[in-house]
């Protein structure tokens, strides 16, 4: 199939320009936003514990993070739960049981983006306007859009909103 000049220079104006014109548009419009690293996500966490039931027919009591044979690493309790690990161990006959069980639980992950100063911020924690603040002085929204700065803020006084 053999093509005209002309028929080759509409459909570079009217096909191909346009979109290349689109492309570039919305890059540079990429260029302003942030940088994800990681998005949010929920994780399920299993982990094994070692429990101290007083009762048979609730959960009430004490339990600790072990292996599958129910051995606690006492080296990662802290003080007090050292000294009620300790107190368990001691007093094993007070329990009604005493079981390993394997726990699945969620943990929510924040989203990270990079800032505009290259330093990886966790989308977490804001403050009370819901504004998360990176060392640079660079404001984010829990979404990771990035805010003027608090001085450029106007202060609604009005009661309706």
């Amino acid at each position: 199939m053999v093509v005209s000049v002309n028929e080759m220079l509409k459909l570079l104006y009217l096909h191909i320009i346009p979109k290349l014109i689109l492309v570039s548009q919305f890059t540079n419009k990429l260029k302003h936003m942030v940088q994800v690293i990681s998005a949010a996500q929920i994780t399920v966490i299993s982990e094994i514990r070692l429990n101290f039931d007083y009762s048979k027919t609730d959960t009430s009591g004490f339990s600790f993070v072990c292996d599958s044979d129910g051995n606690v690493d006492v080296s990662t309790l802290s003080g007090d739960g050292l000294k009620n690990y300790l107190f368990c161990e001691a007093n094993r006959d007070k329990f009604a049981r005493i079981y390993v069980e394997c726990r699945l639980r969620e943990v929510w992950e924040p989203k990270i983006i990079k800032c505009r100063c290259g330093n990886a911020l966790r989308l977490e924690n804001p403050d009370a306007y819901g504004v998360i603040n990176c060392h640079c002085g660079q404001l984010y929204n829990f979404l990771g859009q990035t805010l003027r700065p608090r001085s450029e803020w106007e202060e609604r006084l009005d009661d309706d909103y």
